[in-house]
Protein backbone atom coordinates (compact mmCIF):
# COMPACT_ATOMS: atom_id res chain seq x y z
CA UNK A 1 0.00 0.00 0.00
CA UNK A 2 0.85 3.45 -0.49
CA UNK A 3 0.28 4.95 2.68
CA UNK A 4 3.22 8.08 2.97
CA UNK A 5 4.78 9.17 5.56
CA UNK A 6 8.25 7.76 4.58
CA UNK A 7 9.10 11.19 4.08
CA UNK A 8 7.91 12.75 7.56
CA UNK A 9 9.86 9.73 9.17
CA UNK A 10 13.13 10.34 7.27
CA UNK A 11 13.07 14.06 8.24
CA UNK A 12 12.02 12.87 12.06
CA UNK A 13 14.81 10.33 12.72
CA UNK A 14 17.41 12.96 11.07
CA UNK A 15 17.30 15.60 13.96
CA UNK A 16 16.20 14.66 17.80
CA UNK A 17 13.81 18.06 17.75
CA UNK A 18 13.52 20.96 15.38
CA UNK A 19 11.01 23.59 14.25
CA UNK A 20 9.90 24.59 11.01
CA UNK A 21 11.63 28.40 10.01
CA UNK A 22 9.13 31.05 10.88
CA UNK A 23 7.46 31.89 7.30
CA UNK A 24 8.91 35.32 5.63
CA UNK A 25 5.70 37.01 5.12
CA UNK A 26 2.82 36.11 7.25
CA UNK A 27 0.27 38.85 6.77
CA UNK A 28 -1.62 36.09 3.93
CA UNK A 29 -1.12 32.90 5.47
CA UNK A 30 1.96 32.56 3.29
CA UNK A 31 5.55 32.74 2.60
CA UNK A 32 6.84 33.98 -1.00
CA UNK A 33 10.22 32.72 -2.00
CA UNK A 34 12.40 33.69 -4.71
CA UNK A 35 14.89 30.94 -6.52
CA UNK A 36 18.18 30.96 -7.53
CA UNK A 37 20.33 29.66 -10.72
CA UNK A 38 23.21 27.05 -9.96
CA UNK A 39 22.99 26.90 -6.58
CA UNK A 40 23.92 23.98 -3.74
CA UNK A 41 22.15 25.25 -0.54
CA UNK A 42 18.73 24.39 -0.98
CA UNK A 43 17.82 26.84 -4.08
CA UNK A 44 16.50 26.19 -7.78
CA UNK A 45 18.95 24.67 -9.89
CA UNK A 46 17.80 24.69 -13.82
CA UNK A 47 19.23 23.25 -16.53
CA UNK A 48 17.68 23.76 -20.49
CA UNK A 49 18.48 21.37 -23.24
CA UNK A 50 17.90 21.69 -27.13
CA UNK A 51 18.48 18.52 -28.44
CA UNK A 52 18.47 15.10 -26.90
CA UNK A 53 17.51 11.79 -26.78
CA UNK A 54 17.34 11.41 -22.84
CA UNK A 55 19.53 8.34 -23.71
CA UNK A 56 16.96 5.73 -24.81
CA UNK A 57 15.47 4.39 -28.07
CA UNK A 58 11.83 5.94 -29.01
CA UNK A 59 9.75 5.12 -32.04
CA UNK A 60 8.47 8.13 -32.12
CA UNK A 61 5.82 9.71 -34.59
CA UNK A 62 6.89 12.62 -37.05
CA UNK A 63 4.82 15.36 -35.33
CA UNK A 64 6.47 17.59 -34.17
CA UNK A 65 5.92 21.51 -32.84
CA UNK A 66 7.45 21.90 -29.09
CA UNK A 67 7.71 25.94 -29.24
CA UNK A 68 10.24 25.59 -25.73
CA UNK A 69 13.62 23.29 -24.97
CA UNK A 70 13.56 20.43 -22.81
CA UNK A 71 14.43 21.77 -19.32
CA UNK A 72 14.83 20.20 -15.43
CA UNK A 73 14.50 22.27 -12.32
CA UNK A 74 15.42 20.91 -8.91
CA UNK A 75 14.25 22.22 -5.79
CA UNK A 76 14.94 21.48 -2.13
CA UNK A 77 17.55 21.45 0.60
CA UNK A 78 19.85 18.93 1.61
CA UNK A 79 17.32 17.10 3.22
CA UNK A 80 14.04 14.50 1.73
CA UNK A 81 12.22 16.74 -0.80
CA UNK A 82 9.50 15.87 -3.15
CA UNK A 83 6.96 17.19 -5.86
CA UNK A 84 4.14 15.08 -6.37
CA UNK A 85 1.64 16.77 -7.90
CA UNK A 86 1.55 19.05 -11.57
CA UNK A 87 -1.22 20.46 -13.13
CA UNK A 88 -1.94 22.86 -16.30
CA UNK A 89 -3.15 26.69 -16.10
CA UNK A 90 -5.40 28.46 -18.43
CA UNK A 91 -3.01 30.18 -20.45
CA UNK A 92 -0.20 28.10 -21.12
CA UNK A 93 1.88 27.89 -17.50
CA UNK A 94 2.09 24.63 -16.03
CA UNK A 95 2.02 24.45 -12.11
CA UNK A 96 3.97 21.97 -9.41
CA UNK A 97 3.36 21.07 -5.88
CA UNK A 98 6.08 19.95 -3.62
CA UNK A 99 7.06 19.15 0.34
CA UNK A 100 9.90 20.06 1.16
CA UNK A 101 11.98 20.22 4.09
CA UNK A 102 11.56 23.56 6.44
CA UNK A 103 14.13 22.68 7.28
CA UNK A 104 13.55 19.94 9.32
CA UNK A 105 9.47 19.35 8.87
CA UNK A 106 7.94 19.82 5.89
CA UNK A 107 6.07 22.55 3.56
CA UNK A 108 4.20 22.52 0.78
CA UNK A 109 5.70 24.25 -2.03
CA UNK A 110 3.83 25.46 -4.75
CA UNK A 111 5.95 26.97 -8.15
CA UNK A 112 3.73 28.30 -11.22
CA UNK A 113 6.14 28.33 -14.47
CA UNK A 114 5.94 29.66 -17.90
CA UNK A 115 6.44 27.10 -21.11
CA UNK A 116 9.77 28.01 -20.99
CA UNK A 117 10.71 27.34 -17.44
CA UNK A 118 10.37 31.01 -16.07
CA UNK A 119 9.10 30.67 -12.54
CA UNK A 120 6.57 33.09 -12.01
CA UNK A 121 5.64 32.74 -8.24
CA UNK A 122 6.90 30.26 -5.78
CA UNK A 123 4.87 29.97 -2.32
CA UNK A 124 5.39 28.22 0.82
CA UNK A 125 2.71 27.08 3.04
CA UNK A 126 2.56 25.11 5.66
CA UNK A 127 1.55 25.22 9.89
CA UNK A 128 3.38 23.64 12.92
CA UNK A 129 3.68 20.25 11.88
CA UNK A 130 4.53 18.71 8.54
CA UNK A 131 2.44 18.87 5.29
CA UNK A 132 2.66 16.61 2.08
CA UNK A 133 1.06 17.42 -1.43
CA UNK A 134 -0.27 14.98 -3.66
CA UNK A 135 -2.09 17.17 -6.59
CA UNK A 136 -2.74 19.93 -8.30
CA UNK A 137 -5.35 21.94 -10.54
CA UNK A 138 -6.02 24.99 -11.83
CA UNK A 139 -9.35 26.10 -12.16
CA UNK A 140 -10.57 29.87 -12.91
CA UNK A 141 -7.34 31.33 -11.89
CA UNK A 142 -7.54 29.51 -8.64
CA UNK A 143 -5.08 26.95 -8.05
CA UNK A 144 -6.33 23.67 -5.85
CA UNK A 145 -3.60 22.10 -3.92
CA UNK A 146 -4.70 18.83 -1.82
CA UNK A 147 -3.25 16.28 0.37
CA UNK A 148 -2.25 15.43 3.70
CA UNK A 149 -0.75 17.51 7.33
CA UNK A 150 0.29 16.41 10.35
CA UNK A 151 -1.09 17.53 13.68
CA UNK A 152 1.55 15.70 15.97
CA UNK A 153 4.25 13.72 15.87
CA UNK A 154 2.13 10.62 15.73
CA UNK A 155 3.18 9.18 12.40
CA UNK A 156 -0.34 7.55 11.74
CA UNK A 157 -2.24 10.65 12.31
CA UNK A 158 -2.81 12.76 9.47
CA UNK A 159 -5.87 15.46 8.34
CA UNK A 160 -6.58 15.17 4.36
CA UNK A 161 -6.80 18.78 3.19
CA UNK A 162 -7.40 20.90 0.26
CA UNK A 163 -6.05 24.68 0.26
CA UNK A 164 -6.54 27.35 -2.81
CA UNK A 165 -4.24 30.03 -3.74
CA UNK A 166 -4.55 32.66 -5.97
CA UNK A 167 -3.27 31.97 -9.52
CA UNK A 168 -2.16 35.05 -10.69
CA UNK A 169 0.26 35.52 -7.15
CA UNK A 170 -0.14 32.22 -5.34
CA UNK A 171 -1.60 33.51 -2.26
CA UNK A 172 -3.79 31.70 -0.08
CA UNK A 173 -7.02 31.97 -0.57
CA UNK A 174 -9.57 31.64 2.71
CA UNK A 175 -9.25 28.54 4.82
CA UNK A 176 -8.30 24.51 4.38
CA UNK A 177 -11.27 22.22 3.74
CA UNK A 178 -10.00 19.44 5.77
CA UNK A 179 -11.45 15.68 7.05
CA UNK A 180 -10.14 13.88 9.58
CA UNK A 181 -10.30 10.63 11.32
CA UNK A 182 -9.13 8.84 14.51
CA UNK A 183 -5.95 7.95 12.00
CA UNK A 184 -4.60 8.23 8.71
CA UNK A 185 -6.36 10.67 6.16
CA UNK A 186 -5.14 12.16 2.87
CA UNK A 187 -6.62 13.53 -0.41
CA UNK A 188 -5.16 12.06 -3.53
CA UNK A 189 -7.82 12.79 -6.24
CA UNK A 190 -9.10 16.23 -7.69
CA UNK A 191 -11.21 17.39 -10.32
CA UNK A 192 -12.85 21.10 -10.23
CA UNK A 193 -15.02 22.89 -12.48
CA UNK A 194 -17.48 25.46 -12.51
CA UNK A 195 -19.85 23.42 -10.31
CA UNK A 196 -17.63 22.13 -7.36
CA UNK A 197 -14.47 19.81 -6.12
CA UNK A 198 -14.91 15.66 -6.58
CA UNK A 199 -11.90 14.06 -4.19
CA UNK A 200 -11.22 10.71 -3.15
CA UNK A 201 -8.55 9.45 -1.39
CA UNK A 202 -8.28 7.75 2.33
CA UNK A 203 -9.75 7.79 5.68
CA UNK A 204 -9.60 5.77 8.56
CA UNK A 205 -12.77 4.14 10.47
CA UNK A 206 -12.03 0.63 11.95
CA UNK A 207 -9.75 0.55 9.43
CA UNK A 208 -8.52 2.58 6.11
CA UNK A 209 -11.37 2.42 3.99
CA UNK A 210 -11.94 4.61 0.45
CA UNK A 211 -13.26 8.18 0.80
CA UNK A 212 -14.99 9.98 -2.01
CA UNK A 213 -16.28 13.65 -1.33
CA UNK A 214 -18.21 16.68 -2.96
CA UNK A 215 -17.96 20.23 -2.64
CA UNK A 216 -19.42 23.34 -3.88
CA UNK A 217 -17.18 26.30 -4.96
CA UNK A 218 -16.54 28.13 -1.47
CA UNK A 219 -15.46 24.39 -0.27
CA UNK A 220 -18.80 23.52 1.54
CA UNK A 221 -19.33 20.05 2.06
CA UNK A 222 -21.98 18.90 0.06
CA UNK A 223 -21.33 14.59 1.15
CA UNK A 224 -19.33 12.56 1.36
CA UNK A 225 -18.93 8.81 1.00
CA UNK A 226 -16.37 5.99 2.69
CA UNK A 227 -16.47 2.69 0.86
CA UNK A 228 -14.97 -0.36 3.29
CA UNK A 229 -13.50 -3.50 0.80
CA UNK A 230 -12.63 -5.36 4.42
CA UNK A 231 -8.75 -4.59 5.10
CA UNK A 232 -6.46 -1.92 4.35
CA UNK A 233 -8.23 0.29 1.52
CA UNK A 234 -7.61 3.16 -0.19
CA UNK A 235 -8.10 4.95 -3.15
CA UNK A 236 -4.54 6.50 -5.05
CA UNK A 237 -3.73 8.92 -7.68
CA UNK A 238 -6.68 10.73 -9.94
CA UNK A 239 -10.25 9.67 -10.02
CA UNK A 240 -12.34 10.16 -13.03
CA UNK A 241 -15.60 11.24 -14.04
CA UNK A 242 -17.67 10.26 -17.11
CA UNK A 243 -21.36 11.75 -17.05
CA UNK A 244 -22.74 11.82 -12.91
CA UNK A 245 -20.00 8.63 -12.04
CA UNK A 246 -17.42 9.13 -10.22
CA UNK A 247 -14.70 6.61 -10.52
CA UNK A 248 -11.66 6.21 -8.22
CA UNK A 249 -8.84 2.92 -8.37
CA UNK A 250 -6.64 1.80 -5.18
CA UNK A 251 -6.21 -1.13 -3.33
CA UNK A 252 -8.07 -3.58 -1.53
CA UNK A 253 -6.48 -5.74 0.91
CA UNK A 254 -7.33 -9.66 0.30
CA UNK A 255 -5.42 -12.00 3.13
CA UNK A 256 -1.85 -11.04 3.00
CA UNK A 257 -1.63 -9.29 -0.11
CA UNK A 258 -3.89 -6.89 -2.37
CA UNK A 259 -5.83 -6.39 -5.20
CA UNK A 260 -6.14 -3.27 -7.28
CA UNK A 261 -9.85 -2.19 -7.47
CA UNK A 262 -12.09 0.44 -9.60
CA UNK A 263 -14.91 1.47 -8.21
CA UNK A 264 -17.67 3.81 -9.24
CA UNK A 265 -20.17 6.63 -6.94
CA UNK A 266 -22.92 8.52 -8.15
CA UNK A 267 -22.08 12.12 -7.97
CA UNK A 268 -25.37 13.73 -7.12
CA UNK A 269 -24.99 11.55 -2.84
CA UNK A 270 -21.99 10.05 -3.15
CA UNK A 271 -23.62 6.63 -2.73
CA UNK A 272 -21.74 3.31 -4.06
CA UNK A 273 -22.54 1.81 -7.34
CA UNK A 274 -20.47 -0.90 -7.80
CA UNK A 275 -16.79 -2.44 -7.08
CA UNK A 276 -14.69 -4.14 -9.12
CA UNK A 277 -11.42 -6.36 -7.91
CA UNK A 278 -8.29 -6.99 -10.58
CA UNK A 279 -7.25 -10.74 -10.15
CA UNK A 280 -4.13 -10.68 -12.73
CA UNK A 281 -2.52 -13.71 -10.62
CA UNK A 282 -0.18 -12.02 -8.47
CA UNK A 283 0.17 -12.03 -4.76
CA UNK A 284 -0.02 -8.39 -4.80
CA UNK A 285 -1.68 -5.49 -6.86
CA UNK A 286 -2.24 -2.02 -6.55
CA UNK A 287 -4.11 0.88 -8.97
CA UNK A 288 -2.05 4.03 -8.45
CA UNK A 289 -3.45 5.93 -11.52
CA UNK A 290 -6.60 6.45 -13.15
CA UNK A 291 -7.80 8.78 -16.52
CA UNK A 292 -10.46 8.15 -18.95
CA UNK A 293 -11.31 9.17 -22.55
CA UNK A 294 -14.68 9.93 -22.18
CA UNK A 295 -16.25 6.35 -22.87
CA UNK A 296 -13.37 3.77 -21.49
CA UNK A 297 -11.75 4.03 -18.12
CA UNK A 298 -7.47 3.45 -18.04
CA UNK A 299 -5.41 2.22 -14.63
CA UNK A 300 -2.00 2.39 -14.12
CA UNK A 301 0.36 0.58 -10.84
CA UNK A 302 2.15 -2.06 -9.56
CA UNK A 303 1.77 -6.53 -9.91
CA UNK A 304 4.16 -8.89 -8.45
CA UNK A 305 4.12 -12.00 -10.86
CA UNK A 306 6.29 -14.71 -9.72
CA UNK A 307 8.33 -12.29 -7.07
CA UNK A 308 8.86 -9.56 -9.46
CA UNK A 309 7.22 -6.34 -9.35
CA UNK A 310 6.05 -5.33 -13.17
CA UNK A 311 4.17 -2.11 -14.22
CA UNK A 312 0.38 -3.38 -14.78
CA UNK A 313 -2.54 -0.89 -17.00
CA UNK A 314 -5.51 -1.74 -16.67
CA UNK A 315 -8.29 -0.85 -19.24
CA UNK A 316 -12.15 -1.00 -18.42
CA UNK A 317 -15.42 0.40 -20.13
CA UNK A 318 -18.12 2.57 -17.85
CA UNK A 319 -19.43 -0.27 -16.30
CA UNK A 320 -16.35 -1.63 -14.84
CA UNK A 321 -16.10 -4.71 -16.88
CA UNK A 322 -12.70 -5.64 -18.06
CA UNK A 323 -11.44 -4.96 -21.48
CA UNK A 324 -7.69 -5.14 -21.31
CA UNK A 325 -4.58 -5.60 -18.99
CA UNK A 326 -1.29 -5.59 -19.70
CA UNK A 327 1.98 -5.96 -17.80
CA UNK A 328 5.56 -4.23 -18.50
CA UNK A 329 9.19 -4.72 -17.11
CA UNK A 330 11.73 -6.94 -16.00
CA UNK A 331 13.57 -7.80 -13.05
CA UNK A 332 11.94 -4.77 -11.31
CA UNK A 333 10.07 -3.17 -9.02
CA UNK A 334 8.82 -1.05 -11.69
CA UNK A 335 5.64 0.62 -11.54
CA UNK A 336 3.88 4.10 -12.41
CA UNK A 337 2.07 6.52 -10.90
CA UNK A 338 -0.47 8.45 -13.76
CA UNK A 339 -1.86 7.39 -17.22
CA UNK A 340 -3.41 10.42 -19.35
CA UNK A 341 -5.04 10.12 -22.50
CA UNK A 342 -2.86 11.96 -25.61
CA UNK A 343 -5.47 13.97 -26.70
CA UNK A 344 -3.76 14.14 -30.32
CA UNK A 345 -4.55 10.73 -31.11
CA UNK A 346 -6.07 8.91 -28.44
CA UNK A 347 -2.97 6.99 -27.57
CA UNK A 348 -2.09 6.09 -23.70
CA UNK A 349 0.59 8.17 -21.98
CA UNK A 350 2.71 6.34 -18.99
CA UNK A 351 5.66 7.63 -17.31
CA UNK A 352 6.93 4.89 -15.39
CA UNK A 353 9.42 4.42 -12.57
CA UNK A 354 11.94 1.40 -13.41
CA UNK A 355 14.33 -0.55 -11.93
CA UNK A 356 14.95 -3.02 -14.41
CA UNK A 357 17.47 -1.03 -17.00
CA UNK A 358 18.86 2.37 -17.76
CA UNK A 359 21.71 4.51 -16.54
CA UNK A 360 21.39 3.14 -12.56
CA UNK A 361 18.88 3.41 -9.63
CA UNK A 362 15.67 3.89 -10.95
CA UNK A 363 15.12 5.72 -14.16
CA UNK A 364 11.63 7.45 -15.48
CA UNK A 365 10.44 5.00 -18.65
CA UNK A 366 8.47 7.22 -20.97
CA UNK A 367 5.57 4.52 -22.78
CA UNK A 368 3.19 4.89 -25.42
CA UNK A 369 0.34 2.29 -25.54
CA UNK A 370 -2.61 1.52 -27.93
CA UNK A 371 -5.67 2.10 -26.08
CA UNK A 372 -7.56 -0.77 -27.99
CA UNK A 373 -5.24 -3.43 -26.93
CA UNK A 374 -2.22 -2.11 -24.78
CA UNK A 375 0.50 -2.50 -27.04
CA UNK A 376 3.46 -0.44 -26.11
CA UNK A 377 4.28 1.90 -29.38
CA UNK A 378 7.05 3.53 -27.77
CA UNK A 379 9.50 3.41 -25.28
CA UNK A 380 11.61 6.34 -23.63
CA UNK A 381 14.19 6.01 -21.11
CA UNK A 382 15.58 9.02 -18.63
CA UNK A 383 17.59 9.38 -15.95
CA UNK A 384 21.18 9.72 -14.42
CA UNK A 385 23.07 7.48 -11.88
CA UNK A 386 21.26 7.81 -9.27
CA UNK A 387 17.30 7.41 -8.58
CA UNK A 388 14.67 9.42 -10.95
CA UNK A 389 11.40 8.76 -9.78
CA UNK A 390 7.90 10.11 -11.45
CA UNK A 391 4.92 11.01 -9.79
CA UNK A 392 2.99 13.06 -11.89
CA UNK A 393 2.43 14.04 -15.41
CA UNK A 394 0.15 16.24 -17.99
CA UNK A 395 0.18 17.02 -21.49
CA UNK A 396 -0.43 19.80 -23.39
CA UNK A 397 -0.43 19.52 -26.72
CA UNK A 398 3.00 17.87 -28.04
CA UNK A 399 4.41 18.94 -24.61
CA UNK A 400 5.00 17.04 -21.54
CA UNK A 401 5.44 17.81 -17.78
CA UNK A 402 6.29 15.54 -15.07
CA UNK A 403 6.56 16.02 -11.24
CA UNK A 404 8.76 14.03 -9.49
CA UNK A 405 11.98 13.43 -6.71
CA UNK A 406 15.82 12.99 -8.33
CA UNK A 407 19.27 11.76 -5.90
CA UNK A 408 21.24 12.29 -9.51
CA UNK A 409 20.59 16.26 -9.40
CA UNK A 410 20.32 18.62 -6.73
CA UNK A 411 21.70 20.27 -3.03
CA UNK A 412 21.43 16.42 -1.14
CA UNK A 413 19.51 13.38 -0.48
CA UNK A 414 16.37 13.37 -2.92
CA UNK A 415 15.45 17.33 -4.73
CA UNK A 416 12.08 17.63 -5.94
CA UNK A 417 11.92 18.14 -9.64
CA UNK A 418 10.04 19.69 -12.77
CA UNK A 419 10.54 18.57 -15.75
CA UNK A 420 9.35 19.51 -19.46
CA UNK A 421 9.98 17.81 -22.58
CA UNK A 422 8.55 17.20 -25.93
CA UNK A 423 6.43 13.73 -26.05
CA UNK A 424 6.01 14.08 -30.26
CA UNK A 425 8.87 13.70 -30.89
CA UNK A 426 10.80 12.37 -27.58
CA UNK A 427 12.65 15.43 -26.14
CA UNK A 428 14.16 15.36 -23.29
CA UNK A 429 16.62 17.18 -21.07
CA UNK A 430 20.14 15.97 -21.23
CA UNK A 431 20.44 13.46 -18.46
CA UNK A 432 24.45 14.03 -17.29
Amino acid sequence: MTRRFPTFLLLLLATACGDKDPPADSGDGGTDTTSDTDTTDGGTDTTAETDTDGGGDSGATTVTGCDHDPWLITTGNADVDEAWGVGLASDGDVIFASHEAAPVLTDVFVRRYGPDGTERWARQWGEAFSEQAFIVQEQAGTVYVAGAQFHSWDLLDTHAWLQRFEGATGAPVGDPYTWKSPGWDEIDGLQVDDGGVLLSGWTENDDPDVRVAALGADLTERWHSDLDLGGVDGANGHLAVIGDVLYAAGHAQLGVGTDAFLAAFDTSDGHALWTKRVDDGGVHTEALGLTTDGRRLFGVGEGRVDGDGQLWVWAWDADGDALWSTAWGGAGPDLARAIRVDPIDGSLVVVANAESGGAGGVDLVFLRLDADDGTVLEEQWWGGTGDDIAHDFVLDGDRIYVAGETTSWGAGSSDAFALAGCQRPWRLPTAE
